[in-house]
This record gives C-alpha cells, structure tokens and sequence, in this order.
C-alpha cells in the first residue's frame, strides 16, 4: 500500500522529497494490522520532526469506521494534540475518509478536528462509489491513477487512499 501511494504522490509531483513512515505491521496477504496505538506514534513522531525535516504537509492513506475507532475521532488526545501541532505550524494533514460506502461517517483519524478528510473522485463528476462521505469530508481528489508497481507492472489503482497523496503532493506542489 506504502509504495503505490507514493507512486501516486509522485504522479502529479514528480519531483516531491517524501518522509516515509511506515506505523503498521502488514499481515502476509498484504492487510494492515489497524494498530491504533502505532498511529499516535507516528502522528506523534511527525508532529515533533516536522521542522526537522522541512515537512511541509502530511499523508494518512488509513481510515478505520469500527466503532471502538471512531471513539477516538473525539477522545484519541495523541492525534488530536498532533494534528493541531501540525496545523499550528502551517502543515496540513491530508487523512483517507475510507472506501466503506457510508454517507454517515468518515474514518478515523479523518474525523479528528483539523484533519482534512480527502474523498476519492471516479471521475471529473462524480464520487468514487466506496468513499466515505459523511461529516468530516473536506475535500474530494482524483482517486483513480495509474501507477508502475514495485515489480515494474504498470497497474491502477483507486480510492480515498489514492485521493489522498494525490491531494498532500499538489498542496507542496503548489
């Protein structure tokens, strides 16, 4: 997931300096583990080396809508201080609402207050039909990018997750 994000990313930024942070143990079929507990770290960490390395916005291709995590949306005080920290210092942060069809919530941390929930276009017009567009959605982007994956297979790729990076790097591009 990390590597066709920034490939997305570079899609529209060929030339976009990234900061990759990897929170999340992967499962052997390519599925995050979803630890809650490995985000604030990385928020955390962010929020505290942004200036050290000139981060100029920040990237969450995550989204979780399971009851114990939209909790956090308004409870989860690591994320919360991280965001604003970040938004503090001019940086934005750019978090996937999700790809579960729901018209009622986006995921968490895109619910967190200062987060900018990114939504996935289909197309010119229209929604991606899984995005999450409840309320909590700032902004929609293109989600739908056509990529070379690690292995040199070109393929596409779509969703908030792709929406995104896409937003994150022509907010530096710009």
């Amino acid at each position: 997931h990390g590597d066709t994000m920034v490939k997305a990313a570079l899609t529209v930024n060929p030339n976009l300096k990234i900061v990759f942070v990897r929170f999340n143990d992967v499962t052997s079929i390519g599925n995050s583990r979803g630890d809650v507990n490995a985000l604030r770290k990385a928020f955390d960490w962010v929020a505290k080396n942004a200036s050290k390395y000139s981060i100029d916005a920040v990237s969450v291709s995550q989204s979780s809508v399971s009851a114990d995590n939209l909790k956090l949306c308004t409870t989860d005080i690591i994320v919360i201080n991280s965001v604003a920290s970040l938004n503090a210092n001019n940086i934005p942060v750019f978090v996937a609402t999700g790809n579960d069809k729901r018209k009622d919530v986006v995921g968490f941390p895109s619910c967190v207050n200062g987060a900018i929930g990114v939504g996935a276009l289909g197309n010119a017009t229209q929604l991606e039909g899984l995005t999450n567009t409840g309320p909590g959605l700032d902004m929609v982007a293109p989600g739908k990018v056509s990529i070379t994956k690690y292995n040199g297979s070109p393929t596409d790729t779509a969703g908030s997750s792709a929406a995104t990076a896409v937003s994150a790097a022509s907010y530096v591009k710009r």
